[in-house]
């Protein structure tokens, strides 16, 4: 298991390091649609188990949704769509940002006692926010530099390797056992730990940071416990769909969904707070 998820994130390396080191923004953000598309139709598969059509139709429009978004980005075609790109950026991240800090938390002290099929439309439009939410805190934080992007998905990075390596090898106190039964607090305090030496590290490399250390460390320990969140929540919609991962898509990982769970709202609140400092 742990062979076939070392080859798959390498193979996912050398797949993405390219786009995000080397290629231009679009390419990022057309390769973010294909993501988050795959990813729509995992979170469709939850709430229609029985139906193959309505996960297909669900991601298709997150698709169209995501694709629009891009062209507005991009100026590439005129719409009759008329608000301004603040609006049309900032307030899905606004939006998804207070569904992770405030609704998600509701689901997970419910944990396994929420009924799937009563929540069922709730859900798909919570999916909405959250993709279309992440889709457009991904493009203000290209659009702010390249690096900053980079060391936000860094922060993820961090916080899932450290709590992966140090949850297996130190991990005694269960975080919720009956929502991840894998996930321990001595997890949860390894990335946390990784992710500060991460922004030591970027910090140590900057002539003139636009904030201080502690604000960056603060911000840094928050997103990591928000990516925590964000599993947390991936972990619950599996159980109460009774399936074991998003999907198989990927080897060692689950599907797609499960690789980016921690994302989706580490994205959406970095944009956030991005806006508040800068």
């Amino acid at each position: 298991m742990l062979k076939a998820r070392v080859l798959t994130a390498l193979v996912l390396l050398i797949l993405f390091a390219p786009i995000f080191l080397l290629l231009p923004a679009l390419d990022l953000y057309l390769s973010f649609i294909v993501i988050l598309s795959i990813a729509a139709w995992e979170w469709g598969r939850f709430l229609w188990p029985s139906n193959k059509s309505s996960p297909v139709i669900y991601a298709f429009l997150i698709f169209v949704c995501l694709v629009f978004l891009l062209g507005q980005h991009q100026d590439s075609f005129e719409s009759n769509f008329l608000l301004s790109k603040n609006y049309l950026f900032h307030y899905p991240i606004y939006l998804s940002a207070f569904v992770w800090i405030f609704i998600v938390p509701f689901f997970l002290k419910k944990s396994l006692s929420v009924p799937l099929t009563e929540w069922i439309t709730f859900l798909s439009i919570l999916g909405f926010i959250i993709f279309i939410g992440v889709f457009c805190a991904a493009m203000v934080i290209r659009d702010e530099g390249r690096w900053l992007f980079l060391g936000t998905i860094g922060i993820v990075w961090c916080a899932d390797i450290g709590a992966y390596f140090v949850g297996r090898k130190f991990g005694k106190n269960k975080l919720a056992s009956n929502i991840s039964p894998g996930k321990s607090w001595e997890g949860v305090l390894g990335g946390v730990l990784i992710v500060s030496l991460f922004i030591f590290l970027i910090f140590s490399m900057l002539s003139d940071p636009s904030f201080s250390l502690f604000s960056a460390l603060l911000i840094g320990v928050f997103l990591a416990f928000m990516s925590v969140v964000g599993d947390l929540f991936e972990s619950l919609l599996k159980r109460i769909a009774k399936v074991k991962d998003s999907s198989n898509l990927l080897p060692g990982h689950g599907g797609v969904l499960d690789r980016i769970d921690a994302i989706l709202p580490v994205l959406p609140i970095a944009a956030l707070l991005l806006r508040v400092i800068l």
